[in-house]
């Protein structure tokens, strides 16, 4: 059998009473004394996408929980990322300079290293030390971002 359940940001109505769950089971674990969120929080909460659904309500109520004093917790005790309607999941990019498309994650993983060893001071050993790694595979990773890709063949 398959249970579809749909997103949270599909179901606001269901934002508050999880929250206010997750409020008591925060303040029972933690010994706080919480009687819930003002209105003003309640249109926030209500109001945000939540593109993590529960995995990222949770967080953010325990840490007011954690964070805040008082009987009800407020605008200013939430997230100024839910107050401004941006996302605590998804992560914003930097601007790239220039106009070029932005590198591969092979490309990526194959100039790591040569950055850690520039930041280590062209020492192989401490450099290797650093991304957890021995330095012999650390020194083939450095002669891969050197060598141009194999052709690929199909």
């Amino acid at each position: 059998m398959t249970l579809v359940t749909p997103p949270l940001r599909e179901r606001p109505e269901d934002v508050i009473p999880l929250a206010r769950h997750l409020l008591g089971e925060a303040s029972r674990t933690h010994r706080r004394r919480f009687r819930g969120f003002t209105s003003e929080a309640e249109t926030l909460l209500r109001g945000h996408r939540w593109p993590g659904n529960v995995r990222e309500l949770m967080p953010v109520i325990i840490r007011v929980a954690l964070t805040q004093d008082g009987e009800r917790i407020g605008a200013a005790h939430l997230p100024t990322e839910i107050a401004a309607g941006q996302s605590l999941e998804e992560p914003q990019l930097p601007a790239k300079p220039g106009d070029g498309p932005s590198p591969t994650l092979e490309e990526e993983e194959l100039a790591y290293p040569r950055r850690m060893l520039a930041l280590c001071g062209v020492n192989e050993l401490l450099a290797a030390r650093h991304l957890s790694i021995a330095r012999q595979p650390l020194a083939r990773r450095l002669i891969e971002s050197e060598s141009p890709a194999p052709p690929v063949r199909g």
